[in-house]
């Protein structure tokens, strides 16, 4: 039994260990090259010095960082439709953690963090403010709820029951670093422990004597203490409750092979490349001179030239390095190609839309961890009104934008219909998969009715009709 707040869990502890390759590649080269012999091995016949000087020779060739990179940016390449979240929470959109950033750059970063390491978590959280407060009171102090992001390497551990058919999460553990001030003009950085539990939050800090209760506070709605924990973790794939692994763990794993052949390619190019001079005879070597502008004279039998490699072990090494390369382009790509994945009737309502990408599935995924979010925020307002956001973002690979110009092609010449168009455009992902054709059909009326200008009416013409034909004669 242990009362150290600090402690990981299993789970936790698990997830860091599988994840340090993760945070090295994404360190870059400072970070590979700090982490030495756990990434590149020392040779049994290489003395200390040698692998020092090899070591800090290697350059990190940023694969596996700049594919999440990419993913994120296809994922958020367009702004998140909100179109169908909640009047009551909109108002918050545009400064969604009280940290002035908006929805989209606040959940990119908890998308990207999810993506690298697997999982990835927000708190719902609230201002701490007075007891017995209403949500009037709230709201006439300006009080409001806001998202707070903790990263996965600073979780700690969490519980969980189960209620009913869903499981919860009945306590979570994360670390974080606050700046206090320190005399007139200077700050420290102190470390804390957070534990949340539902309708409590403790925090626990360190002195001498080890972690001590630093304050408590309620988490209350209208009174009543909350009955959750607020808080929801994203994991693309998942492993368990709250857990889950790199979806790009394979690519990484390469990445870091790529580091270790480029490591001793570089190594063997600085030293091949000077040719090495060779001497033979009986002469002693100190006695013969050799420079630019000068002639040597050497005896019968005697040789003088230079070494040089033949350069096929280099061009093997080039290759190989091809090769690695190349297997990383495919291990990256896998995300956007498009394949059947087992997913229920709820998350795919026609049997066309389950044939879709790993990117577009994790993007459908972060969708429903973005609405339970929001709810969490609407329960802070006693509200029940439902929330969604949706990804539009470039989630396929680049031919299914050929692909598109085709269809679109086939529907000028008049070879398929509109709807078809539509529906092709709605398989693809270029458009909404919530969208509808009869919905479109019935917009496309309404906007047309808006532009098109109303015609004459002469029904209230009341003149004869000898005097309309006289009118209209012509002169």
């Amino acid at each position: 039994m242990s009362n150290d707040p600090s402690i990981k869990s299993n789970a936790v502890a698990q997830m860091h260990a599988r994840n340090k390759k993760i945070d090295a590649l994404l360190g870059g080269t400072e970070a590979m090259r700090k982490a030495g012999k756990s990434f590149l091995p020392q040779e049994d016949a290489e003395s200390d010095q040698k692998y020092a000087r090899r070591l800090n020779m290697s350059v990190l060739y940023p694969a596996y960082e700049q594919t999440v990179s990419q993913m994120v940016g296809r994922t958020f390449a367009k702004p998140l439709i909100v179109e169908k979240v909640a009047d009551g929470l909109k108002d918050y959109l545009s400064n969604i953690d009280l940290r002035d950033n908006d929805i989209d750059g606040f959940c990119s970063k908890w998308f990207y963090d999810a993506m690298a390491h697997g999982s990835s978590y927000v708190i719902v959280d609230f201002p701490i403010a007075g007891d017995n407060r209403s949500i009037d009171d709230d709201k006439r102090l300006g009080l409001r709820p806001y998202f707070s992001h903790v990263p996965f390497s600073c979780v700690l551990g969490w519980r969980s029951e189960r209620r009913g058919n869903v499981e919860v999460c009945t306590q979570f553990r994360y670390r974080s670093v606050v700046i206090v001030p320190d005399g007139t003009f200077g700050e420290k950085q102190i470390e804390q422990v957070t534990v949340m539990t539902p309708g409590y939050v403790v925090v626990y800090r360190q002195n001498e004597d080890g972690w001590y209760e630093h304050s408590t506070d309620e988490q209350r709605i209208d009174g009543e203490l909350l009955d959750c924990v607020p808080v929801v973790a994203f994991t693309p794939e998942r492993t368990g409750f709250f857990e889950g692994k790199p979806v790009l763990e394979n690519l990484a794993d390469l990445n870091i092979r790529h580091w270790q052949a480029r490591s001793d390619q570089d190594y063997l190019v600085h030293f091949i490349s000077m040719p090495l001079m060779f001497y033979l005879g009986e002469s002693e070597i100190e006695k013969i001179v050799a420079g630019t502008g000068t002639m040597l004279r050497l005896a019968p039998g005697e040789q003088m030239g230079f070494i040089e490699h033949s350069g096929r072990a280099v061009e093997a090494g080039w290759a190989g390095l091809d090769r690695i390369e190349a297997d990383m382009k495919v291990a990256g790509a896998k995300l956007l190609t498009r394949t059947k994945l087992a997913m229920t009737d709820s998350q795919a309502k026609e049997e066309q839309s389950k044939e879709v990408s790993l990117l577009r599935h994790y993007a459908n995924l972060f969708e429903s961890a973005i609405d339970a979010a929001l709810k969490l925020m609407s329960m802070w307002q006693s509200s029940k009104e439902p929330s969604h956001v949706e990804i539009s973002g470039n989630l396929e690979s680049d031919d299914t934008v050929e692909g598109m110009n085709v269809v679109m092609t086939l529907n000028t010449n008049d070879i398929i219909s509109n709807q078809t168009t539509f529906e092709e455009a709605k398989r693809r992902g270029v458009i909404s998969s919530q969208a509808s054709w009869e919905e479109e059909v019935e917009r496309l009326e309404n906007e047309q009715a808006a532009i098109t200008p109303p015609l004459m009416d002469f029904s209230d013409d009341k003149r004869s009709a000898d005097s309309k034909q006289s009118n209209n004669a012509p002169a």
